[in-house]
């Protein structure tokens, strides 16, 4: 508490603007490219994100800073995977950007997810769904910004983007199913055109 009021944030006191709007793209990337965990043993949160490129890196902690928050944390890392289809390993290198103590505690207080995402039932802050439309589209900048989501220039010129999908459990279905219901009616009232569904994926 004390180390979120000497970054300017008090209990009872309407955040600025310009803060909602970058917090509200940081919870929407930590839906999406992001974790969030409370560490027991430190007594402390702490939150990662992982981006492609250099830029990525750039804009993330200058957010941080701008938020009050000093100096965030990067590093390259290397992940190694299995394509079972193609029977090779793959080495897939990530940007990832962290920081710890009072910047990923107000993400918690502000409603990020914190923990295993597909175990819980996810929820889409009231502040977000409630607030201005520049809210919003930074809280979509951030989710689509994530999850390798590529956006490309179809036929009619005009900008698309392939599926977007979130992981989740039997029990948690129906709570994502209206979660994902809220993504869509938030891109429409941004005037794009989206259309929801959910399939049945069986990992073997």
């Amino acid at each position: 508490k004390k180390r979120l009021e000497e970054a300017g944030y008090k209990s009872g006191e309407q955040i600025e603007e310009d803060k909602l709007e970058i917090l509200a793209r940081l919870v929407g990337l930590n839906i999406t490219d992001g974790h969030l965990c409370y560490r027991e043993n430190h007594k402390s949160y702490e939150c990662s994100f992982s981006v492609g490129e250099q830029k990525d890196v750039d804009e993330l902690k200058y957010d941080i800073k701008k938020l009050g928050f000093g100096i965030a944390n990067s590093r390259i890392c290397k992940n190694n995977f299995k394509n079972n289809i193609e029977k090779r390993d793959v080495v897939y290198n990530t940007l990832e950007v962290s920081k710890f103590g009072a910047f990923p505690c107000l993400l918690n207080l502000l409603g990020a997810f914190c923990g295993k995402k597909t175990t819980q039932k996810r929820k889409i802050p009231e502040w977000i769904m409630n607030g201005s439309n520049r809210v919003k589209r930074e809280f979509i900048n951030g989710f689509i910004s994530g999850d390798g989501c590529k956006i490309s220039i179809n036929k009619r010129l005009l900008a698309e983007t392939g599926d977007i999908g979130q992981a989740t459990t039997p029990e948690c279905l129906n709570d994502t199913k209206i979660y994902m219901s809220d993504i869509s009616s938030l891109l429409k009232e941004l005037n794009i055109e989206c259309k929801s569904g959910n399939y049945d994926k069986i990992n073997q």
